[in-house]
């Protein structure tokens, strides 16, 4: 499987969220990249956190195309890949889901 670790911490990390009430079962998206390997785990589409499984996360190369993974990537693949490509110390993006009150915009959370 490729990016075990990086699929596994989506995985964790997503339930986090959804336990410390940052978002809920299907809110919002989480990336991981590995430079290294020029690869990029993500959460895939409508699927709630707590039933979300390593395997289905996806993986994408730099460019989108999915590498490895039988679920829908998270339609919002293009912002991570553009934001992972300019922001050379990310990690780990979280892109909340849009709040009411905020006019329908939300900000990227990375580390």
């Amino acid at each position: 499987m490729l990016l075990e670790e990086e699929r596994n911490y989506i995985v964790d990390f997503g339930k986090k969220l959804v336990t410390a009430k940052l978002t809920t079962g299907t809110g919002g998206d989480l990336s991981m990249i590995n430079r290294s390997k020029k690869q990029v785990a993500i959460s895939s589409s409508g699927l709630n956190y707590f039933k979300t499984r390593p395997m289905d996360v996806v993986i994408t190369d730099m460019d989108g195309r999915v590498e490895e993974g039988s679920c829908k990537p998270s339609s919002e693949l293009k912002f991570h890949l553009d934001r992972i490509s300019r922001q050379p110390f990310t990690r780990i993006l979280f892109m909340p889901p849009p709040l009411p009150a905020s006019g329908g915009t939300s900000r990227p959370y990375t580390t």
